[in-house]
């Protein structure tokens, strides 16, 4: 009895400690397990923090590349899409491919092809050397190099991207420009200054995808004289009032005004047109609203019922009403000028120049020295300079001498004593423009395979385009939005200040800027009802349900009054979703959707300041006394 006793108290002491022991390592186990785990996450969290700040900080470089690039300052456009592909380069690329980390692989891919997308896109001049050639490979981006030659005296545009008609009204200024002395004097002058202007003036509407017809337009505006002024104070090749200036990036100050550069007043001009073109839907709208302002032409449309310029001509202001036919009969004269009795036509030669970066304080004169030239030629390059001095600015100024003299003038440079050099950096040769017919104009861009932008200086522009609001759901996907609206996803948060790494709230509104021809698209023309059918960009055909819009600026009741329609606010009825669960990828349709125009700031001027002066056009109440154009430099 006792050993068995003995043996039952053994056998238990025994089960206790090999139950102690087990339990011990499993504690033991179980510790150093969590111990591991916890560090593993906690070494996640470092590198998910240290990559979002990284690819964040791209993003924001990249976001002021977008900026620089809308204003036309390709320079520092340039500089941020290096910087910003150079700040990707950075992130550790073991921690992407890390298979836990495929959504941080997805975001920087997402980024990454966006930036050589539009860096690629919108710069013409990119160094052989440039990260944009290495991430384009590793991420399989498929661009040409494009370029465009023309050889001897290129024919001038003949209305294929402008319709130029011809009537009555416009023979009356034909007859006006070719049998008046004062008609056959402005054609004389303005035929010689077009072949000085023309060939650069044309290479910068190519490049802002503008049409070529709008060279006519700038003939009628100043007769191609860099520097005239008129009564009303609007200046240049152009004719740019100041505060339109301003707004299309022409700064004034004491050393320069932006209105006179032969090459910054088209590129602004270029914009301009396009935006009034945009809002207008007509290019002979377009000049009206560019000699009156928007305003009055959206009165004549009002007043008139039409948007056909010949239908509502009778409704402008008398200078307006006769501004389109003047320049369309310029473009038949210019097109065609031993035609209309004009012989022995002498062209200028196309300005030609080299771009040189100068920090210094220095003349005109003492320029001219240096390029071994003269201080008119150095004026006439550099038509904007209203004094005969290089600005006195803290960093560069790009300063035009005459072509192939850079090596004359930085040797010169380097030997002269004259020149106060103490604090200033030393001139950078910044490119050329060649010019001349005979040695051929070349326009150089790139294009991406599978990737159309539209106009390149509007790249995740608000301007000038259509909001459209939908309402985030859990279930949804940033692409997929993105994919619907024909859109990219870098866009959407360049829209809504989404940051890498943060996530997007329930319910949380997206602001989505249509162009017109995408907004169409997705939505079709003026009012549309019931299941209506778009085609989205993935070639499914989806309905957009009880969806009513009026895609106007105007809109007329059943008697034909005009109605406002508080200042262009597109009226929606608003797409609701009760199902708040369902998410865009189920639905794959518009939720909780709602429209408006955003409207353009550089449009947002009264018509006093976008107005021309009466007294400075060529054209006015009638053909015979309506060329009253006075300008600063009598001669050729």
């Amino acid at each position: 009895m006792q050993n068995k006793l003995f043996y039952y108290i053994s056998r238990f002491t025994y089960l206790s400690s090999l139950l102690l022991i087990t339990l011990s390592a499993s504690v033991y186990m179980s510790g150093c397990s969590s111990s591991e785990e916890e560090e593993v996450q906690t070494q996640r969290e470092l590198d998910s923090l240290e990559f979002y700040a990284q690819l964040q900080k791209s993003f924001g470089i990249y976001n002021h590349a977008l900026n620089y690039n809308e204003k036309s300052d390709n320079n520092n456009a340039a500089k941020s899409f290096e910087s910003a592909l150079k700040q990707l380069s950075e992130i550790d690329s073991k921690i992407i491919n890390e298979p836990g980390n495929y959504s941080w692989k997805q975001d920087y891919n997402e980024l990454a092809v966006s930036i050589v997308q539009d860096y690629i896109s919108t710069q013409s001049e990119i160094s052989s050397g440039s990260l944009v050639f290495d991430f384009a490979e590793q991420f399989a981006v498929k661009y040409q190099k494009v370029e465009e030659v023309s050889g001897d005296r290129e024919a001038l545009p003949d209305g294929s991207d402008i319709p130029l008609d011809r009537n009555s009204a416009v023979d009356g200024y034909i007859e006006f420009f070719t049998n008046t002395d004062r008609g056959k004097s402005f054609i004389d002058k303005t035929l010689y200054r077009s072949g000085k202007y023309f060939p650069l003036m044309r290479k910068i509407l190519k490049y802002n995808k503008a049409p070529e017809e709008l060279i006519y337009l700038s003939v009628q505006e100043s007769g191609l004289a860099p520097q005239i002024m008129s009564h009303a104070g609007a200046v240049g090749l152009w004719q740019f009032m100041p505060a339109t200036g301003y707004a299309y990036g022409l700064g004034q100050d004491e050393y320069r005004d932006d209105r006179m550069d032969m090459e910054k007043s088209t590129d602004a001009a270029a914009r301009h047109l396009k935006d009034l073109y945009r809002s207008l839907g007509d290019w002979y709208l377009a000049f009206a609203a560019y000699n009156a302002g928007p305003g009055r032409v959206n009165k004549a449309i009002k007043r008139s019922g039409s948007r056909d310029f010949w239908t509502l001509r009778g409704f402008l202001p008398g200078e307006t009403k006769n501004y389109v036919p003047s320049i369309l009969a310029l473009s038949y004269v210019f097109r065609d000028p031993e035609g209309f009795g004009f012989r022995d036509v002498e062209y200028g030669k196309p300005i030609a120049f080299d771009r040189v970066n100068i920090n210094a304080s220095m003349t005109l004169q003492q320029v001219a020295d240096l390029c071994e030239s003269d201080i008119e030629t150095i004026r006439e390059l550099n038509s904007e300079l209203t004094q005969d001095m290089i600005p006195d600015y803290e960093e560069y100024y790009q300063l035009r001498i005459p072509h192939k003299t850079y090596e004359k003038f930085i040797a010169n440079y380097n030997r002269s004593s004259d020149i106060n050099k103490s604090g200033s950096k030393e001139p950078v040769f910044a490119g050329d423009e060649a010019g001349g017919y005979q040695s051929q104009i070349n326009l150089t861009y790139y294009k991406v395979n599978g990737y159309e932008p539209g106009d390149p200086k509007s790249i995740a522009s608000k301007n000038g385009r259509k909001k459209v609001t939908y309402n985030f759901k859990k279930k949804d996907a940033l692409s997929a939005i993105a994919v619907f609206y024909s859109v990219r996803p870098v866009e959407i948060r360049i829209w809504n200040n989404l940051n890498y790494g943060e996530p997007i709230k329930h319910q949380q509104p997206l602001d989505i800027y249509l162009t017109e021809e995408k907004y169409n698209l997705l939505h079709g023309l003026n009012n549309i009802k019931g299941a209506d059918i778009v085609k989205s960009n993935d070639g499914k055909r989806e309905a957009i349900e009880e969806i009513a819009l009026t895609n106007t600026d105007e809109v007329e009741d059943e008697n034909n009054t005009p109605i406002d329609d508080s200042k262009n606010v597109i009226k929606d009825k608003t797409v609701s979703d009760n199902n708040e669960d369902d998410s865009f990828l189920s639905s794959n349709r518009p939720g909780n959707e709602t429209v408006t125009v955003s409207k353009d700031e550089n449009n947002s001027e009264s018509d006093e300041n976008n107005s021309k002066s009466d007294e400075n056009s060529v054209v006015g109440n009638s053909t015979e006394n309506s060329y009253t154009q006075s300008e600063t430099n009598s001669g050729k």
